[in-house]
């Protein structure tokens, strides 16, 4: 059983990469007007018993998350060596969770946080985008 304290630092954790994240986004040039350039790849391992866990708890429902329709989620798995994006940083650790535009990495959340967490990450910053996207229409 986790005790209170291990729940609110886990929290400011999440809260913390969700801050950072939302940065990265937002920084990147052209982010906004994007359509469909944007997807969320997660790396993988079949020996990563964490990623098992994501594919359990998250991955019947991601489709229908709010994340889903800005960030659609592909998987690769690091073990084939075919990662077809272009990284900031090597990957060293399953899973890795890297939001991509136009093939290019713009932030990563590395491990797996939790459901509930994940879907806070993820579907903030697809609000932040879409935020961005409208800002980016107006002007």
């Amino acid at each position: 059983m986790q005790t209170k304290h291990a729940n609110t630092w886990k929290q400011f954790r999440v809260m913390a990469l969700f801050t950072v994240l939302v940065s990265s986004l937002s920084a990147w040039p052209g982010l906004g007007a994007m359509a469909a350039e944007t997807e969320l790849v997660m790396i993988e391992s079949k020996s990563c018993h964490v990623c098992k866990q994501f594919h359990r708890e998250v991955g019947p429902d991601y489709n229908a998350s709010k994340g889903a329709s800005i960030f659609p989620l592909r998987m690769i798995d690091i073990d084939d060596g075919k990662i077809d994006i272009s990284l900031q940083r090597p990957v060293t650790m399953t899973p890795t969770f890297i939001f991509v535009e136009k093939g290019k990495e713009i932030a990563r959340v590395v491990g797996f946080p939790g459901r509930e967490y994940f879907f806070k990450l993820v579907n903030g910053a697809a609000e932040e985008i879409k935020k961005l996207r409208t800002s980016s229409k107006t002007n």
